[in-house]
């Protein structure tokens, strides 16, 4: 039973951080998106992923309550570190940015260096 607690408990700490990776994906492929501003978007992400971590802890404590604190444990722990992994994976593809919000060499971008 705790292995599929504990099978369970990675499931739901990848569904809650899936919806970084939707609107991660979304900002991709919508400029439009992208210009609204981050922070509306990075909230509407939270607001769900805490929903989901919700009902997938109430799940778990109404199916299987002794073992509630293994799949809280392990549920937090993989979202952390899924969460983390598109942390890192959206400052890849951002790449640098500087003090004034530009990336470093954009202004250089086709002029003569000489």
């Amino acid at each position: 039973m705790v292995f599929v607690v504990g099978v369970c408990g990675v499931c739901a700490g990848l569904i809650g951080a899936g919806p970084f990776f939707v609107l991660a994906r979304l900002m991709r492929s919508r400029p439009a998106l992208r210009d609204t501003g981050l922070v509306p978007l990075g909230l509407l992400g939270v607001f769900v992923s805490c929903i989901l971590m919700v009902a997938a802890l109430l799940a778990c404590a109404h199916f299987a309550f002794e073992y509630l604190l293994v799949f809280a444990l392990i549920c937090i722990a993989i979202f952390l570190l899924a969460t983390g992994v598109f942390v890192w994976q959206m400052g890849r593809v951002a790449g640098p940015v500087a003090a004034d919000g530009e990336t470093p060499g954009a202004s250089m971008k086709g002029e003569d260096r000489s």
